[in-house]
């Protein structure tokens, strides 16, 4: 039997098709990255909306390019959503080959997007606002105010703080008698599953 899902929905006017968020600032998802820079001289980073300042946004995808400079340098846009993502800290300095995006995918950032139509092709696309450059991360202060999946955004680390990969360790339990022959050891708790409580 199929199932159907509609956590994250306040009512039908909210379901359309996963379509691109309005406009609004979001905790989002990166669900990947592509920079192989084929279709366009850009890093593309997919993004989901896990929370926001618009409700009913919870699962609507949009795109966020981040074009390189005419001889394939870095941009502040790159620079700043490295930043908010922690591929960079503040004050370092080091070589960041395109590779090095691919570390991206699965983690967080709050973002503030608009939809504009183009004169030229009369499609409307998602923009992070201020010329891209409107992206912070997860507890940043300038967007302490807004709304986010507490599940997801636990996981990531307080600057300063060393990163979150697992439930917290529990306080170590007392020494059991031996269990019988042939009893089955306690099933732990994979990746896999963890994973699941932030779906």
């Amino acid at each position: 039997m199929a199932q159907m899902n509609a956590s994250g929905f306040e009512s039908e006017a909210d379901v359309q098709g996963f379509s691109r968020p309005e406009n609004g600032i979001y905790h989002c998802l990166i669900s990947d990255v592509d920079r192989s820079c084929e279709k366009t001289d850009a890093i593309i980073v997919p993004l989901e909306v896990l929370a926001g300042t618009v409700d009913g946004q919870r699962g609507r995808k949009f795109q966020h390019r981040m074009r390189l400079a005419d001889d394939g340098s870095y941009k502040e846009t790159h620079l700043r959503f490295a930043l908010a993502v922690g591929l960079i800290v503040p004050g370092e300095q080091k070589d960041l080959p395109l590779e090095a995006w691919d570390a991206i995918r699965g983690r967080q950032v709050v973002v503030s997007v608009e939809n504009n139509t183009s004169e030229k092709d009369g499609k409307t696309y998602t923009n992070v606002t201020n010329y891209g450059m409107d992206v912070w991360g997860v507890h940043h202060p300038g967007v302490a105010d807004v709304r986010k999946d507490a599940t997801a955004a636990a996981m990531v680390p307080k600057p300063g703080t060393a990163p979150v990969s697992a439930p917290p360790a529990q306080a170590p339990t007392p020494p059991q008698a031996p269990s019988a022959p042939n009893a089955a050891a306690p099933e732990a708790m994979d990746g896999n599953q963890w994973k699941g409580l932030l779906d």
